[in-house]
């Protein structure tokens, strides 16, 4: 069987995953679409599209597709998921799942109305280091996994194209971008607790500069920067266990961006980069390193699950419910540092 998909939204990220399902014989992409016309015109003719439209709808009543891949900016992420999935479709959506809460539950409570499957792009699962460490884990090689940390910061890296650094169009800025990549992946490694306590700060010191002293700075769009660009927090989950976060876009750090997850377990621990797992074994400390991994697009990897779970060959491994559990963190933080109170959820 093939899969019939077509975009919704024909940007960037769109591109990304165009990149790996030309090469993949099981998707065939029939059409894209695109508010900006002449964008999604461009994405066609780039990849060899047969059809392009400015209207989704149209697309939707016109094409005889199986799936969508919603890649549109934040704010427009829930309803072109739930109008797929009330029409059937399966649907892959970018990250964040949505811009809060109440968005991403609608999104998920569509998924279990519907026969369709629903995902979210965290696409960091899929890498073979990360599916190992999630393997050691779920065997219990671990033990009990208590303490999780992410890191996820870059020195000069605030995206100012698009509409990142915007609220309305994005729901935040480093924290909903980036910050939301590591939050999964530590959830998923430390076998998906649920968030009660969230306290946390959000930050916008590094992007509003406009003295020309930073590279990256945008004086054009500085006064309109209203997101953050470092946030930091502290997580309390169901099963007692903990997670620290940090992120930014632009910290005063080394050149090397930091991208990891730390995980801390009465039996071992790990970390995802660099990838390793830790534990003591008959009186000596060991350090546990597989001797080859492949690399892989993990991009590419997400997208060909997708195809394997509408197929049924797979089950989805990024569920809607545990993607509602990463956006609660999100909401908890920003919610946080606007009141300045810790936020509980029952």
């Amino acid at each position: 069987m093939t899969v019939k998909a077509a975009f919704v939204g024909s940007g960037g990220i769109a591109s990304v995953h165009m990149k790996g399902m030309s090469q993949n014989k099981g998707f065939q992409v029939a059409a894209c679409c695109d508010l900006m016309a002449e964008r999604a015109k461009d994405f066609a003719q780039k990849w060899g599209i047969p059809r392009h439209y400015s209207d989704m709808d149209r697309m939707l009543e016109t094409e005889d597709i199986d799936a969508v891949l919603v890649c549109t900016p934040n704010y427009a992420h829930m309803a072109p998921t739930i109008k797929a999935l009330s029409q059937g479709l399966h649907v892959y959506c970018e990250k964040p799942m949505a811009m809060n809460v109440a968005e991403a539950q609608a999104m998920a409570d569509a998924a279990r109305n519907s026969k369709a499957l629903l995902t979210i792009g965290h696409h960091q699962r899929f890498s073979p280091a990360n599916m190992y460490i999630h393997k050691t884990q779920a065997a219990g090689d671990l033990g009990e996994v208590y303490f999780g940390r992410t890191v996820y910061r870059r020195r000069a890296g605030v995206p100012w194209w698009g509409a990142f650094h915007i609220k309305e169009k994005s729901g935040g800025g480093a924290l909903i971008d980036i910050g939301v990549h590591v939050i999964d992946l530590a959830l998923w490694l430390m076998g998906s607790p649920k968030p009660v306590r969230v306290v946390g700060q959000t930050y916008a010191r590094m992007a509003r500069q406009t003295d020309g002293q930073r590279p990256n700075q945008n004086p054009a769009k500085a006064g309109e920067f209203d997101v953050d660009d470092f946030a930091s927090a502290y997580v309390k989950m169901d099963n007692g266990a903990t997670l620290a976060i940090e992120c930014s876009w632009n910290a005063n750090q080394g050149p090397k961006a930091e991208n990891r997850v730390e995980l801390y377990g009465d039996r071992g621990g790990a970390t995802t980069d660099p990838f390793a797992i830790y534990a003591a074994r008959h009186g000596e400390f060991v350090n546990i390193l597989p001797q080859f991994l492949p690399q892989i697009d993990a991009h590419a990897a997400a997208t060909e699950h997708f195809r394997k779970a509408i197929e049924g060959e797979a089950e989805i491994l990024v569920k809607p419910e545990e993607t509602v559990n990463v956006q609660k963190i999100l909401d908890g933080i920003y919610r946080s540092s606007t009141t300045g109170e810790e936020v509980v959820y029952s």
